[in-house]
């Protein structure tokens, strides 16, 4: 008998980028890789709109396309090598309106936290932008919505079991006990 292996390819990278408290609409989105926080050979990463600042870089056939969504935007197989031994930064500039928005530097994130995900939270704080890797993605703050379909999720199974019970026409013991197993 042949035993048959998958080999199945990993996950696909994929970066996220939060935005929150945004002054105005956002114009352009770049993402910038940079080996020190001189930063004298940028790399432009991903990009989203036509940024027109002096500021901005070049576009290039090798840089990934950031798919944004309201506040959020996501990049597929932006990759960061989990094996170099110095973690490259990343900075974001941000166009909206007439001003262009200038990031910290945050390091990449490390491979053994999410995998080949990454996830970033960009604040605009007054005058500045703010980039940090964020420690949990997509915090859930509010366990409520989960209690809530758990409820209803047992309410209905309750239901359902009591329909068959009844269609079966069993005694009073079976209901008990059938119950007792379902709680």
């Amino acid at each position: 008998m042949a035993i048959a292996q998958a080999n199945a390819l990993p996950p696909p990278s994929l970066s996220w980028f939060r935005f929150e408290n945004i002054p105005e609409q956002l114009e352009a989105i770049q993402v910038v890789e940079c080996d020190t926080v001189a930063c004298q050979k940028p790399v432009l990463l991903a990009n989203s709109g036509a940024c027109t600042e002096s500021e901005c870089l070049p576009l290039t056939d090798s840089v990934f396309n950031l798919d944004c969504r309201g506040e959020t935007c996501l990049v597929h197989d932006l990759f960061f090598d989990p094996n170099a031994e110095k973690k490259d930064l990343i900075r974001l500039l941000v166009q909206t309106g007439d001003r262009l928005w200038v990031s910290n530097f945050a390091p990449t994130p490390t491979t053994e936290v999410y995998g080949f995900s990454s996830y970033w939270l960009a604040q605009f704080r007054g005058d500045r932008l703010v980039l940090v890797a964020e420690p949990t993605p997509f915090p859930r703050d509010d366990p409520i919505p989960f209690l809530q379909g758990l409820l209803i999720t047992l309410l209905t199974e309750a239901v359902i079991l009591a329909l068959i019970l009844q269609r079966l026409k069993l005694d009073r013991t079976v209901w008990v006990r059938t119950f007792v197993s379902f709680g």
